[in-house]
């Protein structure tokens, strides 16, 4: 049960987005939701990591957003590719996830060699890199007909 909070967390998390992001629409809603996430982020950097409880605060604020955001991108990168190769679009974008997912440690450790606080800085500008780029980027699917975003 010591991952309850965390837990609840993605829970509220997944579950704001799923209903309100129909609403307010994708750009708006991953740049709110990564620089949520950030500003957690460097507020657990900044925080000398001494407490515990600055952990459960800072992280588990940082994990709502960070939820919201995942969620968001499940819905959002099948809406961008065309419906004749949909799953191919998934299928590749999946597979860079599980790359991610082996290399991520690596890189982790060697931040954590500098300080456990360089690990949450990073992660913490790499959200604010991309709040800023989704706007500027980003294709906007809110009340889009599929067909006509990716014919």
């Amino acid at each position: 049960m010591p991952h309850l909070g965390w837990e609840l967390m993605f829970l509220v998390g997944a579950t704001l987005c799923a209903l309100t992001i129909d609403f307010v629409g994708r750009r708006i809603w991953f740049t709110a939701a990564l620089g949520g996430s950030a500003i957690f982020l460097f507020l657990l950097a900044g925080s000398g990591l001494d407490a515990p409880s600055d952990l459960m605060v800072f992280g588990s604020g940082a994990y709502f957003f960070a939820a919201a955001a995942a969620i968001g991108v499940y819905l959002y990168t099948p809406e961008l590719y065309p419906t004749r190769i949909r799953a191919i679009g998934v299928g590749a974008a999946t597979a860079w996830l599980r790359l991610a997912s082996m290399i991520s440690p690596l890189i982790i450790g060697t931040f954590i060699a500098c300080g456990l606080h360089w690990v949450f800085a990073v992660f913490g500008g790499i959200a604010v890199l991309v709040a800023v780029i989704v706007p500027l980027f980003a294709i906007e699917t809110k009340g889009e007909v599929l067909e006509y975003l990716s014919p």
